[in-house]
């Protein structure tokens, strides 16, 4: 069964998904639609189970610099 990382640091989720045993994991980033440079720490905001056990992160930054 794959761990509940939503929410998690993206550091603190890739470590408790490697513990877990899940060896890929491929990670979308969402951004704001005016763009802007990622500020700060990335969390999950997303997390789904892909083909053979590999999972997906989509994650979000804290804050965006420049967002108009």
């Amino acid at each position: 069964m794959l761990p509940d990382v939503v929410a998690l640091e993206l550091t603190e989720a890739k470590k408790v998904l490697a513990d877990a045993g899940i060896g890929n994991v491929q990670i979308k980033t969402t951004r704001p639609p005016r763009g802007g440079e990622p500020v700060g720490e990335a969390r999950v905001v997303r997390q789904r189970t892909l083909a053979a056990g590999d999972c997906e992160l989509v994650i979000a930054f804290r804050d965006y610099k420049g967002v108009k």
